[in-house]
């Protein structure tokens, strides 16, 4: 492919404005979103969860570096902090924001999560998909040999998991970052300029050809190669602006158990605001523990 080619395939991708998505491939498929740094792979990213939302996907993100709540749509966002490295299982899209933790720590955060999440889904087997977006997905899928590397591949082995309707969107800035078997059950693929790494050239050249390696060493920011179940082509994506930004999450907090004591629960009875009986045995071992307490203060003192 000379430089008349890529001028002209550069001339159609300008007239391209929309996002580039197969919906029924990504009930099938997992996504990759690949290319170097400050090109619009996260913007992309977003785009793609705003439409997937839409179509009735669940989309929860692993957000390592700390964008997401502040340029998407994604509804709600949960701070992860060190000291209780905590989570929940959300029923709606959410973004856990794990950027004030350590790479090691985030690892950790996430294997327990992928296993919790497995197992939820597992359990309720619900109708609705659920598209895992990974940022910086290469610390975990460059090999096979962590628990978070295999509850990701078995996540995205669609066969294994075709019940739970789980899928993984993989942002990278590394190519060759992520390991050979999750590219080859990617069949939805997003590359943005490549690097000029040796090794990068080379691999990429050995997976499609020498003349999409050189229109992926060329392309402007915005621009990307489409890949598609084997079909590929250029387009030129417009930069996502969010409509609202995520609100942070908060946990109900339970009820404040009311004081039931004795007299309480005579004039409570007596004042027809409760109708509940009074349970002689209950109250009988309350009072026995106040006196054992009333015992070992005195003994103490």
């Amino acid at each position: 492919m000379g430089k008349s080619k890529l001028r002209k395939e550069r001339q159609y991708a300008n007239h391209v404005m929309e996002y580039p998505i197969d919906l029924e491939q990504c009930k099938k498929s997992n996504l990759m979103i690949t290319g170097v740094n400050q090109v619009g792979k996260t913007r992309l990213a977003m785009a793609l969860c705003d439409i997937l939302m839409s179509e009735g996907f669940q989309c929860i993100v692993i957000d390592t570096v700390g964008h997401w709540k502040n340029r998407s749509s994604i509804p709600f966002y949960y701070d992860v902090s060190e000291v209780s490295m905590s989570y929940i299982i959300p029923k709606t899209s959410m973004i856990f924001d794990l950027s004030e933790l350590m790479p090691i720590f985030q690892k950790q955060w996430l294997e327990a999560f992928l296993h919790d999440l497995w197992k939820s889904r597992k359990h309720e087997q619900p109708n609705n998909y659920c598209m895992i977006c990974l940022e910086e997905s290469h610390l975990y899928m460059r090999r096979l040999d962590s628990m978070a590397s295999q509850s990701l591949m078995r996540i995205c082995s669609v066969a294994a998991n075709e019940p739970y309707h789980i899928r993984v969107m993989a942002i990278s800035p590394s190519f060759t970052g992520l390991h050979s078997e999750f590219r080859r059950l990617s069949q939805l693929r997003y590359h943005f300029r490549i690097g000029r790494e040796s090794n990068t050239k080379r691999r990429f050249s050995g997976i499609y050809n020498k003349d999409w390696t050189r229109i992926a060493l060329e392309l402007d920011v915005g621009c990307l190669i489409y890949y598609n179940n084997g079909k590929m082509d250029i387009w030129k994506i417009p930069l996502f602006h969010t409509r609202r930004l995520p609100q942070k999450y908060v946990e109900p907090k339970e009820p404040i158990p009311e004081k039931k004591g004795l007299i309480q629960r005579i004039m409570r009875t007596i004042s027809g605001k409760s109708k509940e009986v009074y349970d002689y045995e209950q109250e009988y071992q309350r009072e026995q523990e106040q006196n054992r307490e009333d015992i070992d203060f005195l003994e103490e003192w």
